[in-house]
């Protein structure tokens, strides 16, 4: 939740706690987080990604060459963000419908939401389906070498239409 928060979304945990029965259910079948933003703040997130890479651009005079200087994390933030929009993901505004899960247990997780008949009704509805898959890996240090230390790492999967057979 904290990295669509950072995106600016407002998130909320919808998968529920059945006592007595000892299982976890899914809104719809499907959903454990909903995310919720307007569009106009991640376009204008993307406006100011745009002008901090500009200000970066260096004029070689006599060569004709412009090139980007000490611009590596610009560059990676606005390459992300235009990224996510080329490739349809709905980062820059309305409703995601996230199903988590570990990284190693996506396939299963993806065939369950593929199964659920409300999934294919929330995309023609104009949501936005996400498979966050999460696994923990060892921090790797300069040196090159895996600290003791532990990291969180994610893999998003965006679910589409096309994937309903």
């Amino acid at each position: 939740m904290e990295a669509l928060r950072e995106k600016g979304f407002h998130c909320g945990v919808v998968e529920r706690w059945i006592p007595g029965a000892n299982i976890r259910r899914d809104l719809f079948g499907f959903i454990d987080v909903l995310a919720v933003t307007p569009t106009a703040p991640a376009i204008v997130r993307l406006a100011q990604l745009s002008v901090d890479l500009l200000t970066k651009l260096e004029y070689v005079p006599g060569r004709r060459l412009v090139y980007l200087k000490d611009a590596g994390e610009a560059y990676g933030k606005w390459a992300d963000l235009v990224r996510d929009f080329m490739s349809g993901a709905a980062r820059f505004g309305g409703i995601i419908a996230v199903q988590c899960c570990a990284r190693g247990s996506m396939a299963a997780h993806k065939d369950k939401i593929l199964a659920a008949p409300a999934a294919i009704d929330w995309l023609h509805s104009g949501g936005t389906i996400e498979l966050w898959g999460w696994d923990r890996t060892p921090f790797i240090k300069q040196d090159g070498k895996a600290g003791k230390r532990m990291v969180a790492r994610s893999k998003v999967e965006h679910i589409t239409e096309g994937m309903f057979g």
